[in-house]
């Protein structure tokens, strides 16, 4: 069986990935094929051979793109040898990805972009009004700090005062997430007028109703709009875990990560956060 086969027929179908993940766990498994010169097998995956590829693959792209190959290949591989049909893999060589401080909005910055939604005009294929949408997919985002899927899919009906139950979507876990009152009335007014569109999807009004790329290029032109450095809901997610690493607090709860410290390696902004690493005192 190959390993295309085996993400599409099983991985993809017993998993709760989204079309996207899919997508990329497709290209990348296929890189690897279009090197070997055949459709990869899963009896065919092997440290040295994954190795000598991605070896190859750091003569041509950045470290950080041959790394999110490596590991698309390997999450799927790991799958297979969960379900016997192989061993699970070893030491496969790891690029080094240099480090790089993730990049967020300032306060004043997040300020900017939801104030500018309220120049916004024209419905979106839902009937909703752009402007009131955008606004509340912000506030939204910037205050329970969940995923882009997670995000989308926000169900209403799990709100109950200023607070919502969410089950995510990539680790499985349950989650408590907060919402101000002005954001969870933006939400319930949402759902009410796809109610009235007799829209199927009423209970999730944060759904988005195009195509997913163009989601990142509206939210590109609020942010020319705005007059900030453009970003899409994940720097939402890194301005609200700055904000809070900058008063005091951990961000993992609010990230909903399993892993500790992953929060400051790829969502803080140090640069925002006032935690400069300065000389001790002579």
């Amino acid at each position: 069986m190959t390993l295309v086969d085996y993400l599409h027929e099983i991985y993809a179908v017993q998993r709760c990935i989204s079309d996207n993940t899919q997508y990329q766990y497709d290209r990348s498994i296929r890189c690897l094929s279009e090197w070997l010169g055949h459709a990869i097998r899963i009896a065919d995956l092997s440290d040295l051979l994954v190795s000598r590829w991605i070896r190859y693959l750091e003569q041509l792209w950045a470290p950080r793109t041959v790394a999110a190959k490596r590991r698309d290949v390997l999450v799927v591989w790991r799958d297979a040898a969960r379900a016997g049909m192989c061993q699970p893999p070893g030491f496969v060589r790891r690029p080094r990805v240099p480090a790089t401080n993730p990049v967020a909005w300032s306060l004043d910055e997040m300020r900017k972009l939801i104030c500018a939604t309220d120049n916004l005009t024209g419905d979106l294929a839902n009937g909703l009004p752009r402007s009131r949408y955008f606004r509340c997919l912000l506030e939204t985002g910037y205050q329970t700090g969940l995923r882009r899927g997670d995000l989308l899919a926000f169900d209403v009906s799990n709100v109950a005062g200023d607070v919502a139950a969410v089950t995510q979507c990539k680790t499985d876990q349950w989650q408590l997430v907060a919402v101000e009152p002005t954001t969870a009335e933006c939400l319930i007014w949402l759902s009410r007028q796809l109610v009235e569109m007799q829209d199927p999807y009423w209970q999730t009004p944060l759904r988005w109703p195009h195509n997913i790329r163009w989601l990142t290029s509206s939210l590109d032109r609020l942010c020319r709009l705005a007059d900030v450095p453009g970003g899409g809901l994940q720097r939402v997610r890194r301005t609200g875990a700055t904000a809070i690493a900058a008063a005091g607090g951990d961000p993992m709860q609010y990230l909903g990560h399993k892993t500790p410290g992953l929060a400051y390696r790829c969502y803080v902004d140090r640069t925002k956060t006032g935690a400069a690493v300065r000389p001790p005192s002579v």
